[in-house]
């Protein structure tokens, strides 16, 4: 998997995208999009960890698994 960020210059906020790799075929899945925040992130055994200051003015870490990771925020932890 790899993981694409697009950050836009309105205000300090960055969306993210997923890709297989593995899989010629497959496309990139939108796991945040529209957000007034920040969202760095990293895969550990399946898991897909954000940091983020999203709705965290102190910064959180949020995790998902990366299977359900096209569920976006309402599936995370």
């Amino acid at each position: 998997m790899v993981s694409a960020y697009v950050t836009t210059g309105e205000k300090s906020r960055n969306e993210l995208y997923l890709k297989d790799l593995q899989n010629p075929e497959s496309k990139f899945v939108t796991v945040v999009e529209g957000k007034d925040a920040i969202f760095g992130a990293t895969f550990h055994r399946g898991i897909l960890y954000f940091l983020t200051n999203y709705e965290a003015p102190h910064w959180k870490i949020m995790s998902v698994p990366a299977e359900r990771a096209h569920e976006g925020l309402g599936s995370s932890r």
